[in-house]
């Protein structure tokens, strides 16, 4: 099977996956807002992550801002890591279920991005 069927077919968001989501979404504020809207805590099947999710999802409701990581991990001893995510998922294009970014597609190596509709099937 190829990287491109891989991605196109994960049915098990494990722990691993959620904490990857998590941390792509708090690493842009654009990001989180084009997720926000679709996300649930009770999409998530880590008991930390559920919670870490509620709380975000509570806080920039109450307070139209997303909170801090230091307050994120004073509520809920969840560390999220920032990562830096790809122009693409910022611009117009959007990705394919496959998970390349044009980039990737256009030769210069397989770029993997996450979408937060991709990520939550």
């Amino acid at each position: 099977m190829s990287d491109r069927d891989d991605a196109s077919e994960i049915n098990d968001y494990s722990k691993d996956i959620e904490d990857l989501f998590i941390s792509f979404m708090m690493s842009n504020k654009d990001l989180f807002v084009r997720c926000k809207g679709i996300i649930k805590s009770t999409y998530f099947d880590d008991r930390q992550n559920r919670d870490t999710i509620a709380f975000i999802e509570g806080y920039s409701t109450a307070f139209s801002i997303i909170p801090s990581l230091d307050e994120i991990k004073a509520v809920t001893k969840k560390d999220i890591r920032i990562m830096e995510v790809d122009a693409a998922v910022h611009g117009d294009r959007r990705l394919g279920r496959s998970g390349a970014s044009e980039r990737g597609q256009r030769g210069q190596g397989e770029q993997r991005s996450f979408h937060c509709d991709y990520l939550l099937g």
